[in-house]
C-alpha cells in the first residue's frame, strides 16, 4: 500500500511541476517572447475553440510570457527544456 501511495504522490507532483513556469521549445527552437525577449513561459491548454472563420478550433497550447504578458498559441504541444 505504502508504494502506491508513493506512486501517486509522484504522480501528483509529476502535474504539478508540469504547470510550473518554464523555458520551452518548439520546431527545434528555443521560444523566445518576440516583445521582451524573455525566455520564461506561463502554459496553458490545450482549447477547443468555436469556429472562427479560417481559424483553427483546436488550439494544443498557449504560452504566457511571464515578463510582459504577451500570448502565444500553438497549433502543437512546446516541449519543455
Amino acid at each position: 500500500m505504502a508504494k502506491i501511495i508513493e506512486a501517486m504522490k509522484a504522480g501528483i507532483k509529476a502535474v504539478a511541476d508540469s504547470r510550473e513556469p518554464g523555458e520551452y521549445s518548439a520546431g527545434g527552437a528555443k521560444i523566445i517572447c518576440p516583445h521582451c525577449e524573455n525566455t520564461m513561459f506561463k502554459l496553458h491548454g490545450p482549447f477547443n475553440l468555436q469556429q472562427w472563420g479560417d481559424f483553427p478550433t483546436y488550439i494544443e497550447a498557449t504560452l504566457t510570457c511571464l515578463k510582459c504578458g504577451l500570448i502565444q498559441w500553438l497549433g502543437k504541444r512546446p516541449t519543455r527544456l
